[in-house]
């Protein structure tokens, strides 16, 4: 069965989505996933639970990437003394294809879309 949501993405739910594939098709940035939620309240779900998609396609038409961020972290060891401290590091534009491209070489999630930022420009 095909279902087709526009504008819904908060009435997905991320936690176990895995991205398969990332493609630009002209403006418009693909996301392939495996493993998303529609949640109780997406329209095309009429049933009284969360339902589990297996694959679906998410477009972002006239997509722009805003910025591509490294999160900060840190290591301890069993003792709990810093073996290490990254800081938070931000890619250039010129490396945001390929960033998105070796992704896909590991195990790739979603956790959220809740910073996807949604233009007001027509």
């Amino acid at each position: 069965m095909k279902h087709i949501v526009i504008n819904e993405l908060n009435h997905f739910s991320y936690h176990d989505a895995e991205i398969q594939e990332v493609k630009w098709h002209g403006n418009d940035l693909i996301f392939f996933v495996s493993g998303i939620n529609a949640t109780t309240t997406n329209t095309q779900n009429s049933y009284c639970k969360d339902m589990c998609i297996d694959n679906a396609t998410i477009v972002f038409e006239n997509a722009s990437i805003e910025s591509i961020v490294f999160d900060a972290y840190k290591t301890y060891d069993s003792n709990k003394i810093l073996i290490k401290s990254v800081e938070a590091e931000a890619a250039t534009e010129e490396e945001y294809a390929d960033i998105l491209r070796e992704s896909l070489n590991r195990y790739c999630y979603i956790f959220s879309m809740d910073n996807y930022k949604k233009s007001t420009d027509n």
